[in-house]
């Protein structure tokens, strides 16, 4: 694929002037603030803007500040615990028409990301009533977005392989793109799940197995990495980046940035830890955090890089060489955002 390609670069690591450095620290803590992180407050809302009302007189949008230069677009939204069939999705419509109020800007395409402890009537109530309700509900009055995503979460603690499998299984039935969370603390074969089913991208990935890495490699889904989410949690571990990219995947990064475990809202210190802690080359992180982020999200033919036909979205940056987004890191080093074409100044 071009995007398997386009990752690697042309960097030499050897040659580069930026070797990276790795932190052998443990804080005993760690596994209990792994545990306590592993189910987020129940009404949390993860959000880059804040919408003081969700129905059809929204009183006031706000983005957030931040310093991401988001690549790929959009802002992501949760529905919270117990948002679920129509009044999900007027809290949805909500989103969709704040997304309206921020220049160059639309909602993600996440519809659904279940994390908490899960049982039999959680599986039932997603497959039988809120994702139905939901397409028929999109079908009739959403006009304009892609179908949004289903993304489920593969993990000890949430959802087993089984009901993974299960729920994800009626979102491509009902025509829904996929996306799966997994391998964050346990291995439970997410990645090979998302790889047989076409999700459009895996994501975390810390103990995915040889076998999972072979069966990503040999599909179209997206290797997402996380960084900031063992870095918050001052885990020891990061996704095996390398071993993606010599097995032939497609891999990007991310920051996560939620309120549990990775409240970063700065995608170059991404890119910073990408180069320390996953061994890559700045050429390849950036790719990451571009082309290949697009296409995590089924948006590479028309955003994350700079080619005729595609919308104008770049950052200018204060640096005098691009691998100065690796090897710096606490700084905004964003000059001017332009934006669909559009300049902001930052």
């Amino acid at each position: 694929m071009l995007y398997r390609e386009a990752i690697r670069g042309n960097d030499n690591p050897a040659a580069d002037p930026y070797s990276p450095s790795y932190a052998a620290a443990v804080d005993d803590g760690r596994a209990a603030l792994r545990d306590k992180a592993r189910i987020p407050p129940a009404r949390e809302r993860y959000a880059l803007v804040e919408v003081d009302h969700f129905g059809p007189g929204i009183r006031s949008v706000r983005p957030l500040r931040d310093q991401d230069g988001v690549t790929a677009g959009g802002f992501p939204y949760r529905p919270a615990d117990g948002e679920t069939g129509r009044g999900g999705c007027l809290a949805i419509r909500g989103v969709l028409a704040a997304g309206r109020h921020i220049p160059g800007c639309g909602p993600s395409r996440r519809a659904f990301q279940e994390g908490k402890q899960p049982g039999r009537d959680d599986e039932d109530c997603l497959c039988e009533t809120m994702m139905p309700v939901l397409h028929d509900w999109w079908l009739h009055n959403v006009h304009g977005y892609e179908m949004p995503f289903v993304d489920v979460f593969c993990e000890t603690g949430a959802f087993n392989l089984e009901q993974s499998r299960l729920i994800l299984t009626k979102a491509k039935t009902l025509g829904f793109p996929l996306k799966i969370h997994a391998d964050e603390f346990d291995n439970l074969g997410g990645a090979s799940l998302a790889a047989e089913l076409g999700a459009v991208s895996a994501d975390h990935l810390v103990k995915t197995s040889p076998e999972d890495i072979r069966a990503l490699a040999e599909s179209d889904t997206v290797a997402v990495a996380l960084p900031c989410t063992p870095f918050g949690l001052a885990e020891a571990h990061y996704t095996p980046a390398r071993a993606i990219l010599e097995a032939g995947g497609l891999l990007a990064i991310a920051t996560d940035l939620n309120p549990g475990t990775a409240w970063c809202e700065n995608m170059q210190f991404a890119i910073a830890l990408a180069c320390r802690y996953l061994r890559l080359t700045p050429a390849q992180a950036i790719a990451a955090a571009t082309i290949n982020a697009a296409a995590a999200v089924a948006r590479a033919d028309r955003l994350g890089s700079l080619e005729p036909g595609k919308q104008a979205d770049l950052l200018v940056l204060s640096v005098s060489d691009y691998r100065h987004l690796g090897y710096r890191f606490g700084t905004n080093l964003v000059q001017t955002v332009i934006k669909k074409g559009n300049l902001y100044s930052v």
